[in-house]
């Protein structure tokens, strides 16, 4: 663990195996799990979660009750009960990237949910397992992305979008506040709006 410019806050915990870049802040209640790892100059705001295995990027900020991490929602049912089937990836987002406070997203079932580079993701927003948001994307708070949905680079959807699960994002699509995304396949550079949401021609 570097600590080279770095500011640590006394009630943060940070695993012993996390490694954190150079600069990297990590405020008051901040939860660090094993294996973490997190690039150089970012910030981890007040009680933010970065859960085992996590890797954020540099320059990044992860702002207050965030959780990075945590467990996808995926059960079973066994002919009595409904089982936890055990979700072991990890999430990985990328350089310079903004999640917003209280914002939840989940690790993958068995690879990754991963975040790109530059991305602005706004307050309460759910991503779960499996999602995969390309670089230069913009998602409004309140929006919730359903398991395994692909969104490609410089996609702009506003507050309180909602996509389908196994959808899949050309690049630049555009998506209005409430929209909800019932198609699983979106074409790029196409525009959304409504719910259930219609293509905005024109």
């Amino acid at each position: 663990m570097s600590s080279e410019s770095q500011y640590i806050d006394p009630s943060a915990y940070v695993a012993s195996s996390a490694q954190l870049g150079p600069g990297v802040q990590i405020h008051p209640f901040a939860f660090i799990g094993e294996g973490v790892k997190i690039g150089a100059d970012t910030v981890i705001g007040p009680g933010a979660v970065l859960l085992d295995g996590s890797v954020v990027g540099e320059n990044c900020v992860i702002a207050p009750e965030a959780v990075v991490g945590s467990r996808g929602f995926g059960y079973v049912f066994d002919g009595k009960q409904h089982v936890r089937i055990p979700q072991v990836g990890r999430v990985v987002i990328g350089d310079g990237t903004e999640i917003g406070p209280a914002t939840c997203i989940d690790r993958a079932a068995l690879d990754e949910t991963s975040i790109g580079s530059d991305c602005r993701l706004g307050a309460l927003i759910q991503v779960a397992h499996n999602c995969q948001i390309g670089d230069d994307c913009h998602i409004g708070s309140g929006s919730g992305l359903a398991g395994s949905t692909r969104i490609g680079r410089g996609a702009r959807f506003g507050k309180r979008v909602g996509t389908a699960g196994h959808s899949h994002y050309g690049e630049n699509v555009r998506a209005d506040d409430l929209a909800g995304m019932t198609k699983t396949r979106i074409p790029a550079d196409t525009h959304w709006a409504g719910y259930p949401a219609r293509q905005v021609k024109g």
